[in-house]
């Protein structure tokens, strides 16, 4: 009966192995980075907005926010992302099992060694013995353990659920959060927070207008928002004088939160010079000029009064 020997390991069959283990544990840690990395910079800003909506944080506190994040997302994204998107060969790889598993002793790197060299001097035979054994010390090891799986799929869990958080959050109101996140990444910038109750000046509109002296000034106005039980005219007369006028404010029948309103400044009140501007609740408007002239008045012509009519 002739002696059959066992078919020998194919050459490529190890190194085929660990390649393969290589790109998923390089796929599945810059996964894991990118996943880590994003959770992490959604919660260090979504964090100091919030602190900053609660308590109105000072330019210098919301600066060294910025920059402390900038450096953090910084670092992860080279540690996390750039580090595990390199490739891994084999060679490395069994060095990592070779230290997660002491009791390997060498014998997979050795393996891997023989497979990798070309010395035509090498006996075939050792080759084929020292990649046998390293593949029989192989089986007894989990080797999945090096692809850190449920890592992944734990931040990609965490990542989903702070975004869906922070996104329902906003949601909720957009102006504040889009205020927020304005008030973060530009802390020096004249970012003010959205008020409850927005009152807008629509009759006269120009910042700055004459007017005869004598004449009142009328005043329209609209209200959204929360509506308070008045508004108030800010009057600051030529000289340091002030005084404010109250103006009843009543809700629109046809539309919810709005109001429309008209006050009237009687010419005794504004006798000279003044701006005047209007406050509702957490609103004000800009300050608008008036400048007060005397009216026109007629002059003889030609020694006859003016005008003539012939």
């Amino acid at each position: 009966m002739p002696l059959v020997l066992p078919q020998l390991p194919r050459r490529a069959s190890l190194l085929d192995r660990l390649t393969d283990l290589a790109r998923k544990q390089r796929m599945t840690r810059l996964v894991l980075g990118v996943s880590l990395t994003l959770a992490t910079a959604l919660f260090l800003v979504g964090g100091w907005c919030v602190l900053d909506v609660i308590f109105g944080l000072p330019v210098a506190v919301r600066a060294i926010a910025l920059v402390s994040a900038l450096l953090i997302v910084g670092s992860m994204v080279v540690r996390r992302i750039f580090v595990p998107a390199k490739p891994v060969s084999a060679q490395q790889l069994a060095h990592q099992l070779e230290t997660k598993y002491p009791k390997l002793n060498d014998s997979v790197a050795s393996a891997i060694a023989f497979l990798k060299a070309n010395d035509t001097n090498s006996s075939q035979r050792f080759q084929q013995v020292a990649v046998s054994r390293a593949q029989r010390l192989l089986a007894k090891y989990p080797l999945e353990e090096l692809i850190p799986t449920g890592k992944m799929w734990s931040w990609m869990l965490l990542l989903f659920a702070l975004a869906a958080t922070l996104g329902i959050a906003a949601m909720q109101n957009p102006a504040v959060a889009r205020t927020a996140a304005k008030r973060f990444f530009d802390p020096f910038g004249a970012h003010t927070w959205p008020t409850k109750t927005t009152v807008l000046l629509t009759s006269p509109t120009d910042s700055s207008l004459r007017m005869a002296l004598g004449d009142p000034l009328d005043v329209s106005f609209t209200v959204t928002g929360l509506l308070p039980d008045y508004a108030n005219i800010e009057v600051q007369l030529e000289g340091g004088a002030f005084f404010e006028e109250p103006v009843g404010v009543t809700e629109s029948d046809k539309r919810k939160n709005y109001a429309e309103a008209t006050a009237r400044l009687e010419p005794h009140r504004i006798p000279k010079n003044f701006r005047f501007r209007l406050r509702a609740n957490d609103d004000v408007t800009a300050w608008h000029s008036v400048t007060l002239a005397p009216p026109p008045k007629l002059v003889p012509l030609d020694g006859r009064q003016s005008p003539q009519l012939r």
